[in-house]
């Protein structure tokens, strides 16, 4: 899922996650698993953006996809990650 999935159109400073997300169809991103990891990435995102004082939207999603993997997170394969420069 996208981070501009968990970041509102008009709303700055908020970072939606859970039910709040948007995505098409929504019911695909209600389930548990999903809720907890768009929840991790919601907070770490939050964490980075206090680390580095920045807003949800000026967020480098590099840095948030560096945390992601940190944790153990499955961004795509091997060749995928080195393709985006991780």
């Amino acid at each position: 899922m996208p981070y501009r999935a968990l970041i509102p159109k008009t709303i700055d400073g908020v970072i939606a996650v859970g039910r709040a997300a948007s995505g098409i169809p929504d019911t695909l991103l209600r389930n548990r698993m999903a809720v907890l990891h768009m929840g991790q990435a919601g907070g770490g995102a939050a964490a980075l953006c206090v680390k580095h004082d920045c807003t949800p939207r000026a967020l480098d999603v590099r840095l948030l996809q560096d945390y992601l993997l940190d944790e153990g997170f499955l961004l795509g394969s091997r060749e995928r990650i080195k393709e985006m420069g991780l």
